[in-house]
């Protein structure tokens, strides 16, 4: 039998949405000491709330779930399994999401680059799994979606790339406004000074919204 509020308890009460909330914070403050039965339910092909699982432990950066979120493959939660990789980070997880751009998936597109977005971890182009990565993004700053070029300047700037000043001046004139802010705070992490000259005259213009 479990005990009040024990991991095993929590756990349990994932599989039930009224109450799965409730869980993932509780869980959440729990931290390492709930992740072997997080790990445990995520195996559990029975268990109905794998994704939720997956989730918590991705938030709660439980580095013993690496090996297993590495090898899942399966397509109903490829959504979860990716943004727990994200959060987990190291090589193993930035090759996950970097073959995720290459799937025909647009969903795990967002999802991969939401992730890598939020990398707080330099990436050099010799890492095992970041080969070409970033002129993979750069592309995406002429992505159809808005949401994708956002996330692509975030993570440019982030990674304070220099190659893609001239993609990014080109997105200030953007016609999504949390596209040209992102640019823009990109464009001065960077720091080129052709980049701040064009940010500048952005401002100037009004182009760039102002605010959160």
């Amino acid at each position: 039998r479990h005990a009040p509020n024990s991991p095993g308890l929590l756990v349990a009460r994932l599989a039930d949405p009224a109450r799965r909330e409730t869980a993932k914070r509780q869980l959440l403050d729990l931290s390492d000491t709930a992740g072997p039965e997080l790990l445990s339910a995520a195996r559990d092909e029975a268990f109905p709330a794998r994704a939720a699982a997956i989730e918590v432990l991705g938030r709660i950066r439980y580095a013993p779930a690496l090996d297993y979120l590495a090898a899942l493959r399966s397509p109903e939660l490829e959504e979860a399994r990716l943004s727990a990789l994200g959060n987990l980070g190291g090589p193993r997880a930035l090759a996950e999401l970097r073959d995720a751009l290459a799937s025909p998936r647009v969903e795990l597109h967002f999802v991969a680059m939401r992730k890598l977005s939020q990398w707080e971890e330099p990436i050099s182009e010799e890492q095992p799994g970041a080969q070409g990565l970033r002129a993979e993004v750069q592309a995406l700053l002429a992505h159809e979606s808005f949401g994708l070029r956002e996330f692509a300047a975030i993570f440019l700037g982030r990674q304070r790339d220099a190659d893609a000043v001239p993609a990014l001046i080109r997105c200030l004139s953007d016609a999504h406004g949390d596209v040209r802010k992102a640019a823009a705070e990109a464009l001065i992490q960077i720091g080129a000074p052709e980049g701040i000259e064009a940010v500048d005259a952005a401002y100037a213009a009004g182009a760039i919204p102002e605010g959160p």
